[in-house]
């Protein structure tokens, strides 16, 4: 996170890191360590900037921020709240702790995080949920970790956009020539090396159809981002406050 100067190094609680990272982890390290290189020269740009956007509408000025799966920071990079990341991947951590994205890095499972039941005014999930073998088990450690007056902010890619498609996008959205070219260049190495982790990839409606079952949330909003992103805020409810999950306001457009 920009302008965090004191940002601690990854603390590394106990439990299986490679949650994130599919079967074959001396193989799957090595990719996040390659990933973690490149991975600003691919998403550092006006798409992330916009979800980042979002997630910061729906947050409070001063509160803890746990961002789940966090890579290199790049979603909290401008937020003054103190932030925590979590990653699987120590590459991912160490980058986004010498960026000074975050003011502490957490080694763990994004399912299990070994943090304190109720430590979040907000929990930050952006692209992670189509990665994980359980999304329900990330899910819960979200609405675990959140308050209970807080803030949980969800987002995945949709199935139908490819590495075209976004190159598209970028460059309407302002990215300029040749950083949208390496872009798309290193983003179609990366899914090719992405590939021989075997990590199955979720569908987006198996990530709605998980969260549609999920007790205890109520969708505060929802939409449709450039056709390529589906973006939710939730807040967690009390059985008192008990309502439908479809059924919940919702504020849905497709930018």
């Amino acid at each position: 996170m920009e302008g965090n100067t004191s940002a601690s190094a990854p603390t590394k609680p106990s439990g299986s890191a490679n949650h994130l990272m599919g079967d074959h982890p001396a193989y799957n390290a090595f990719f996040w360590r390659i990933y973690a290189i490149v991975y600003d020269l691919i998403w550092d740009s006006p798409l992330t900037d916009t979800l980042a956007q979002i997630s910061t509408s729906h947050l409070p000025s001063a509160c803890t921020v746990v961002d789940l799966g966090c890579g290199t920071g790049l979603m909290t990079r401008q937020l003054s709240q103190h932030v925590i990341g979590v990653d699987a991947s120590p590459a991912m951590l160490t980058r986004a702790t010498r960026k000074q994205r975050i003011d502490r890095g957490v080694h763990a499972p994004v399912h299990e995080t070994g943090l304190e039941s109720g430590c979040a005014s907000a929990v930050l999930t952006c692209n992670v949920l189509h990665l994980v073998p359980d999304p329900r088990g990330v899910i819960n450690e979200a609405l675990r970790l959140c308050s209970p007056a807080g803030t949980i902010f969800f987002c995945w890619p949709l199935d139908e956009p490819d590495t075209d498609t976004i190159f598209q996008l970028e460059r309407r959205l302002g990215r300029s020539a040749p950083r949208a070219v390496l872009a798309h260049a290193l983003r179609q190495l990366i899914g090719i090396a992405a590939a021989l982790t075997r990590t199955p990839r979720r569908t987006s409606a198996s990530i709605e159809q998980v969260l549609s079952r999920t007790q205890g949330l109520e969708v505060v909003f929802d939409t449709i981002l450039h056709g390529c992103q589906r973006v939710m805020v939730l807040r967690p409810f009390t059985e008192h406050e008990a309502k439908d999950f479809f059924h919940s306001p919702s504020e849905r457009s497709t930018e």
